[in-house]
């Protein structure tokens, strides 16, 4: 056989498929078959014809199906005597191409069938479905590891390593948890205090250098986020030598000599504060004996009180001296224990109406609750001791629990105060008191990891509140809430006192109380740079919480669109947490957090003056249900500016125009009485008044009061959508407005 090329050359051709070699034809009962199936074909450039004599048959209509299976009969045949033919044993290549050649020619003459094709789709859906369930079970795993260890390692591991840290102290105070006492210059402040006052002992029996640097790790804890800059330092060392001048009479130019101007000009108008108030307490003795009070607030005392605040407020232009007098006072307070019965009583009412006071106008809540629930527990022992009893008989559930509980109630020596809550009674004595004190948990402590110098009862209320902080932190890391920022949850006990004066004034019991106990939820806002996103976040977490815990209706605040006078802000929401036991919920920013938590001291540490920050913000015109009225309509994260335009049904049915596009400020800041006004006037122009009204930008909608006392959304069936709104406090009219053409 040749291959005849399109030049006319020819050469001889490769055995073709299925074609037997040599060693095959050693069977010659059929050699006209092998003559019929290897005859010369010819290819050319163009096309390639069969010269076969089998395609060449003239047979008529049915010649070529007849061709077609002589083919294939010739075809098998061929197969059955290469099968039945042995090569040589040194023709080994030979039997490898064979075996390919007939491997290739049973490919081709048997294709897969429909059901090898059924079985091939259900072994992949098989395979993919393991192959899913595998990845399931990986997920899984890692969820189950991740728990394991939040529950387990971080509880026993890093706790007993907190737990082994040692001890540092500092002329018998323990200074372990400080940044700043450390530092050489901090060291050489206290080392002159401690000459200063050598010699010098408090009636509690202590060394007079202690309340020293008490009193700096209080300034210090006041710092916050700023702990680490130059005015904290300036801070902690002028409340070392707060005393120097008063009570060891150095002089102010020596102090000016040894640590620079600025701390000796702190320390000079700490004197001055102190020297005040001594002249102000002795004219009050002077009308009536501390021994012939009655316990009852006069007129002239609340003037005096009112004159202090004026006189401090007025003649402070640094605010850090403020800082250090509410951390002395604070620290007095502590150990109020030693001093008489009646001078006891007498400190107490002045530091609940003058500190107390200014601390809160300052926004130093947390320092202010510590204050009052010292002073509650010195005015009013007996109610404090049953306030605090009830408090955790409510937290415990276990019964071994509740014994351990009473056990260390027994150790503080709580529950045994007689009279004492009568200016005619029998006063505690000053080791009881000095148990009851101990019982106030200390401000700093506002985290889990906080607990070194608290109570078992208050340590034991923290850890409870961690156990639910970690399942709402679970539940906050299965879906993406607050993108790209962080969000850190955090415990807090309300102070004994403000329980007891909002039992007061609702009237109502203990277990009404919803806010005894309350998880901060604080996003990372990357220091207010991307506070229009945490603040979406802070939105977007509300439902989330109430997915978790069940909601107590009626019970949810939004002081983030309407802040305190304050500055406050934050979302409250009561829920019933474990145990159905009453939880509040706080979510913030850690900007508004920072306000929270270290007042307008968080700006001092600019050398800000004290006395804006401290004037109330007067003038806010509230929310009413009217036209006009503006609104925060919240969907989510989203958060849209709107107004009210007409209210029905008693103010329980409102139409409001919604400004889809966002904020009605372009700068991101709180809009204006003018802007809202622009917005009414656009719709009434326009001439929208029912509801599905509007265009791209203005959505008219209706919202109704619903059991929560919140208003939602409902659609032309009167269902009730997520949607809601709130209503806004609004300053007074007097500044320009962002305006402007619709």
């Amino acid at each position: 056989m040749a291959v005849t090329l399109a030049s006319g050359q020819s050469r001889p051709a490769p055995p073709l498929l299925g074609a037997p070699p040599a060693g095959c034809l050693r069977n010659h009962h059929q050699p006209q078959l092998h003559q019929q199936r290897y005859q010369p074909q010819t290819i050319t450039t163009a096309t390639a014809s069969c010269t076969s004599s089998t395609c060449t048959s003239s047979s008529g209509g049915s010649a070529p199906a007849a061709g077609a299976a002589a083919q294939r009969r010739r075809h098998r045949r061929g197969k059955r005597l290469c099968a039945s033919a042995l090569p040589a044993p040194d023709d080994a290549a030979r039997l490898q191409v064979l075996t390919d050649l007939t491997e290739q020619a049973s490919r081709h003459a048997n294709p897969l069938s429909a059901g090898d094709l059924l079985l091939l789709h259900h072994t992949a859906g098989w395979y993919g479905q393991v192959c899913a369930g595998a990845l399931l079970l990986g997920v899984a795993g890692f969820h189950m590891f991740k728990v394991l260890w939040c529950s387990v390692v971080e509880k026993f591991v890093f706790s007993n390593v907190q737990e082994e840290q040692e001890t540092v102290t500092l002329y018998g105070v323990d200074i372990t948890d400080s940044m700043l006492m450390g530092l050489p210059e901090v060291r050489r402040a206290t080392n002159f205090a401690a000459e200063a006052h050598e010699g010098q002992m408090r009636l509690t029996q202590e060394p007079y250098v202690t309340h020293c640097v008490e009193t700096a790790l209080i300034v210090e804890a006041l710092m916050g986020p700023f702990v680490g800059t130059v005015r904290a330092r300036t801070a902690v060392i002028a409340a070392l030598l707060h005393d120097v001048i008063d009570d060891a009479h150095v002089a102010v130019e020596e102090v000016q000599s040894r640590f620079g101007r600025e701390v000796a000009g702190i320390v000079a108008k700490v004197s001055q504060l102190s020297a005040m108030n001594q002249l102000l307490r002795r004219r009050r003795r002077m009308v009536v004996p501390a021994e012939e009070r009655t316990g009852e607030r006069s007129a002239g005392d609340a003037i005096d009180d009112q004159e202090l605040r004026t006189l401090i407020l007025s003649m402070v232009d640094e605010p850090l001296v403020i800082l250090i007098k509410l951390a002395d006072r604070l620290h007095n307070m502590r150990t109020i224990y030693a001093l008489k019965p009646a001078k006891r009583r007498a400190v107490a009412q002045e530091t609940l109406s003058v500190w107390c006071s200014l601390a809160e106008r300052l926004g130093m809540f947390a320092l202010k609750a510590e204050l009052e629930d010292l002073c509650f527990a010195v005015l009013q022992p007996d109610m404090y001791s049953r306030l605090y009893d009830e408090l955790h008989r409510y937290w415990d559930n276990a019964p071994e629990v509740a014994r351990g509980a009473e056990e260390g109630r027994d150790e503080l020596g709580v529950g045994s105060v007689a009279g004492g809550g009568h200016p005619g009674g029998h006063p505690p004595d000053p080791d009881t008191m000095r148990r009851l004190l101990r019982t106030v948990p200390r401000f700093e402590a506002v985290t889990f990891s906080s607990q070194r110098r608290l109570s078992s009862q208050i340590s034991r209320g923290l850890a409870e509140l961690e156990v639910c902080a970690r399942q709402l932190l679970q539940e906050l890391s299965l879906e993406s809430y607050a993108p790209g920022l962080d969000v850190v949850v955090q415990g807090r006990l309300k102070s004994l006192y403000s329980v007891h004066n909002k039992m007061t004034r609702k009237g109502v019991s203990f277990k009404e109380i919803y806010d005894a106990r309350a998880l901060r939820v604080v996003v990372d806002d990357h220091g207010g740079q991307r506070e229009a996103a945490a603040i979406a976040a802070c939105y977007r977490l509300l439902p989330a919480v109430h997915r978790l815990w069940r909601p107590v209706w009626g019970e949810t605040d939004d002081y983030i669109a309407n802040p305190k006078e304050s500055g406050y802000q934050s979302l409250h929401t009561a829920v019933l947490g474990p145990s159905s036991i009453p939880l509040e919920i706080q979510i913030r920013t850690a900007s508004m957090h920072e306000i929270a938590e270290y007042g307008k001291a968080a700006h001092w540490v600019y050398k800000e003056s004290p006395h804006g920050m401290a004037s109330r913000g007067g003038g806010m015109v509230k929310a009413r249900t009217a036209g006009g009225q503006p609104l925060l309509r919240i969907d989510g994260g989203a958060l849209r500016d709107g107004v009210v335009l007409r209210a029905s049904h008693g103010g329980r049915r409102l139409l409001c125009a919604s400004y889809m596009a966002g904020r009605l400020s372009a700068n991101s800041k709180r809009p204006v009485w003018s802007d809202y006004r622009d917005l009414q006037n656009y719709v009434e122009h326009r001439g929208w008044s029912e509801a599905g009204h509007g265009d791209h930008r203005i959505a008219l909608e209706e919202f109704l009061l619903c059991s929560d006392r919140q208003f939602h959304r409902t659609d032309h069936f009167g269902h009730i959508l997520p949607a809601r709104l709130q209503l806004l406090d609004m300053p007074a009219e007097g500044g320009g407005g962002g305006g402007g053409a619709w």
